[in-house]
C-alpha cells in the first residue's frame, strides 16, 4: 500500500494534531452559548477528527476506516442536536470511544516506532495523552446515560448528561491524579473507570519518558559512531 507520509506534512502531521486538539478543548469553555457557537464548535470538532485521521493514517485502507468513523461520529452529533432520542446519545458516546482508540492507537504505533525523538514524535506523545483523557470523557458520558448518577457533582443538566464535553474537566482531572473532589464517582462502575483512568495514566507517561530517553540514548550513540567512523 502507497504511503502517505510524504513530504513537509509528514515531519509536522502530529503537531498539527496536538494544535487542533488544544483548540478544541482548551478554547470551547470560553465559546459562548447560541446556535453560532453550536456551529463553530461543530466545525472545530471537525477540523480535529479529520485532522486526527490524516496524522495517524500510514496507509489508504487507514484512512478510509478514519474518514468513516468521522462522518458516523460527526452525522451522529448533528442528529443528536435535532433528537432527543437517548439512544442516539449512547451511540454517539459509542462512536466516540471507537473513533479515539482507533486514532490514539495509531498514533502510538508512530511513537513507538519512531527510531529518534523529534519535536513531531514529542507532539504525538502527548496527542495521545489527550486522546485517553478524551476517550474517558466519552465513557463517562456513556456510563451517565447508562446508569444515571455515575458521576456526582457535574453542572451539566439533565438534557446534556449524554455530552462527552461535560465530563472533559472531570476526565483530565482523573488522568493527572489531581482529584479537586468536587466530582466523584457515584457508584461501583464509575468508581473503577475513574480507578482506570488514573493507573493507565501514570505508566502512559512512564512509559513514555522511558521510550523517549531510550530513543535519546540511542539517537547519540549513533550519532557518536558516526563521528567515529570518520
Amino acid at each position: 500500500m502507497p504511503s502517505l507520509k510524504r513530504g513537509l506534512f509528514a515531519r509536522v502531521r502530529h503537531a498539527q494534531l496536538l494544535v487542533a486538539l488544544g483548540m478544541l478543548l482548551f478554547l470551547r469553555p470560553f465559546v459562548v452559548s447560541g446556535e453560532l457557537a453550536s456551529l463553530a464548535l461543530n466545525v472545530l470538532l471537525l477540523v480535529t477528527l479529520i485532522s486526527a485521521v490524516v496524522a495517524c493514517s500510514a496507509r489508504r485502507s487507514q484512512l478510509v476506516v478514519g474518514l468513516v468513523l468521522t462522518a458516523l461520529l460527526q452525522g451522529t452529533s448533528l442528529y443528536r442536536e435535532l433528537s432527543e432520542v437517548t439512544a442516539v446519545s449512547a451511540l454517539y458516546s459509542v462512536l466516540g470511544l471507537v473513533f479515539f482508540a482507533y486514532v490514539g492507537f495509531l498514533v502510538l504505533g508512530d511513537v513507538f516506532r519512531a527510531r529518534s525523538v523529534s519535536v513531531d514524535t514529542i507532539c504525538g506523545a502527548l496527542a495521545v495523552y489527550l486522546f485517553l483523557g478524551i476517550w474517558w470523557a466519552f465513557a463517562y458520558a456513556l456510563l451517565e446515560q447508562l446508569v444515571p448518577g455515575s458521576v456526582v457533582g457535574l453542572r451539566a443538566g439533565h438534557e446534556t448528561a449524554g455530552d462527552y464535553a461535560e465530563y472533559l474537566g472531570y476526565s483530565f482531572v482523573t488522568l493527572t491524579t489531581l482529584g479537586y473532589g468536587n466530582v466523584v464517582p457515584g457508584n461501583a462502575r464509575a468508581d473503577m473507570l475513574a480507578a482506570g483512568e488514573a493507573v493507565v495514566g501514570q505508566i502512559y507517561m512512564t512509559v513514555l519518558v522511558a521510550r523517549l530517553v531510550a530513543l535519546n540514548l540511542a539517537g547519540g550513540r549513533r550519532l557518536a559512531d558516526g563521528e567515529g567512523e570518520e
